[in-house]
């Protein structure tokens, strides 16, 4: 890997770790939000957001970095 292309890479999954972490704050708020909402789990408010939010922000992440990849190989 050449210098440019490990420049672009680095920015690329810089931009797709910050793209995770805002679509797992967006999952997990959702979430949180419509169980407030239907006052449901009012035991553990807080599983089902984090699971949800962890599954989309995991699967942003890898979609992201697998494009991250693909420009560095170009």
């Amino acid at each position: 890997m050449d210098d440019n292309s490990e420049k672009k890479f680095n920015e690329c999954s810089t931009r797709a770790v910050a793209k995770g972490l805002a679509v797992f704050c967006i999952g997990f708020s959702v979430t949180y939000l419509i169980q407030k909402s239907r006052n449901m789990a009012k035991s553990r408010p807080f599983v089902l957001p984090s699971v949800m939010g962890c599954i989309v922000g995991f699967e942003a992440l890898r979609h992201s970095m697998s494009k991250c990849r693909q420009i560095s190989r170009q």
